[in-house]
């Protein structure tokens, strides 16, 4: 099979699931039997049972409901009847309290009602479904939420469409609420617990004293900036320009709303448990993109000759076109994992490729990543990592302690050479390593060759019965727990044993090398 088929299978493969490209399931309307146009002749109790009973028989869907409706309106021919039923379905949807359902309403009333095509006999008159309708259709589930550009309470603007987080809740309160008052603390704790999915908040005070505001920011924050710095972003409309009321049917707070980072409405009306709830789906449906990309990427990988320049075009080009139009989750995930995988392989051509992956198509785009730490922190760290640990480049520094517990520089003498040994008391492997390297140690000796052992654990305690039980002749220097992460970050130790061999100017000559490649090499 060639590598573009190949491709193509994988791309679908990773695009094509359910979750990754939301399809609208019309509603399949089974052949109505008669139960309805015999009830349509009886009593309204009567019919009105038997729309609900066909309304449980359609898919939870909004397009599935509309579908059903107008078919329910059309089974009668006389315009009163007609009126009727769209009359009890408009208030079936616009009060079921199901998320996504007032959409449901807003169509009938605009369809059948507000162009006079049948009369609306409801409370409230006509004028009631147009305030209805009018404080609902610009915020509907699916739509793009409308643009908001309120003024924090220092007064410079805040626009909403600005914001570049994956998930930004809307939330309308009002500082003397009690329901606000209630609910803030568990909102607080869940946007903590769900920051890690790029989550902010526009929260919308909807009165237009700014003392008011930033007071409320101070006692709960602590300052504008903690805020900021926890995801909120505080606004207010002191000139009651906005219309935001009308635009979110903020007709009583809280109100609470969730977008995307499209700014689509993917949620409305919410409560917090509505809201965690949502959130916890959005978390699996994230999750499933990380791990099919997790078993998409080595097998993808295995078609390319890595250390070809031109096949790693071939390889990550197409990709990144393709995922960066359908879905930058997607996009994230698949080359979060590239990079990943590539970096850790023992290979240097491997190595090599992680950092072409990351100079094309990871850094240079980083408006398109959620975790502004990824490409602000960890890609450049491994780069840097990759490329002082080479063949040829000069070896990290690093301070690490001695047997006297005594902080010292871990390359500051110089020697011919020198052998870093890397180890962990606890490793298999290092045993008979060690019993190999001390064959020759005699020998590295004679040459002038210093051995220098660097426990990678964090056991430092074992390590004196260690070196006498084991009768270690070399230097042996352990870290801390503060730097050992600097170790790890530094040195490619994810494997040991691991040893660098290092010239007189600190070079690395080797890695990776056994006893026998340790004797040809130094002696």
């Amino acid at each position: 099979m060639s590598r573009i088929v190949l491709f193509y299978l994988g791309i679908i493969l990773l695009l094509a699931s359910p979750l990754c490209l939301p399809a609208k399931e019309r509603a399949h309307i089974k052949q109505y039997d008669h139960t309805l146009q015999q009830e349509i002749k009886t009593t309204p109790q009567k019919l009105y049972l038997a729309i609900d009973n066909y309304l449980k028989s359609i898919p939870a869907q909004i397009d599935s409901m509309i579908i059903a409706c107008d078919y329910l309106i059309s089974q009668s021919s006389d315009t009163t009847t007609k009126s009727m039923i769209a009359g009890y379905l408009f208030n079936h949807f616009s009060t079921s309290g199901f998320m996504g359902y007032e959409s449901v309403a807003v169509y009938i009333a605009k369809n059948y009602f507000l162009n006079s095509r049948l009369k609306w006999n409801g409370e409230g008159g006509v004028a009631l479904l147009r305030l209805y309708t009018e404080f609902n259709e610009n915020s509907l589930i699916g739509m793009s939420a409308p643009e908001l550009q309120l003024s924090g309470s220092d007064l410079i603007p805040v626009s909403l469409r600005e914001l570049t987080d994956r998930y930004t809740i809307i939330y309308f309160f009002d500082d003397e609420c009690p329901v606000c008052k209630e609910r803030f603390a568990e909102l607080k704790q869940s946007v903590e617990q769900f920051r890690y999915l790029n989550l902010a908040v526009y929260a919308v005070f909807t009165h237009s004293d700014s003392g008011r505001l930033l007071k409320f920011i101070t006692d709960n924050f602590g300052s504008t900036a903690a805020a900021v710095e926890s995801g909120w972003r505080f606004v207010h409309d002191p000139g009651s320009t906005s219309d935001f009321h009308k635009l979110y049917n903020v007709l009583k707070t809280p109100q609470m709303f969730l977008i995307d980072s499209q700014k689509k409405i993917i949620g409305r009306e919410l409560d917090n448990k509505a809201l965690k709830t949502l959130l916890e789906a959005e978390a699996e449906k994230i999750a499933y993109y990380y791990s099919q990309a997790e078993a998409f990427v080595p097998k993808y990988l295995e078609i390319f000759n890595l250390g070809d320049t031109s096949d790693l075009k071939d390889a990550f080009t197409p990709l990144f076109e393709r995922l960066t139009k359908e879905s930058r989750d997607m996009y994230n995930a698949v080359f979060y994992n590239i990079f990943e995988h590539l970096w850790v392989q023992d290979d240097q051509k491997t190595k090599d490729a992680a950092i072409y992956a990351a100079k094309n198509f990871i850094l240079p785009y980083s408006t398109l990543w959620y975790d502004k730490k990824f490409i602000t922190e960890r890609v450049p760290a491994v780069i840097t990592r990759i490329e002082s640990n080479r063949v040829g480049a000069e070896a990290p520094s690093i301070k690490l302690y001695n047997a006297k517990g005594r902080l010292v520089n871990l390359t500051a003498k110089r020697s011919p050479y020198t052998l870093l040994y890397f180890f962990n008391t606890g490793c298999a492997i290092c045993k008979p390593f060690t019993f190999e390297l001390k064959q020759i140690y005699p020998q590295l000796k004679r040459k002038r060759v210093r051995v220098v052992a660097i426990y990678t654990g964090d056991q430092k305690d074992e390590l004196p019965e260690f070196v006498k039980v084991e009768k270690i002749p070399w230097e042996v220097f352990y870290s801390l727990e503060n730097n050992r992460i600097e170790l790890f970050d530094k040195f490619e130790i994810n494997n040991i044993p691991q040893i660098y061999i290092l010239d007189k100017k600190r070079k690395i000559v080797s890695k990776g090398a056994y006893p026998p490649e340790i004797k040809e090499i130094l002696l």
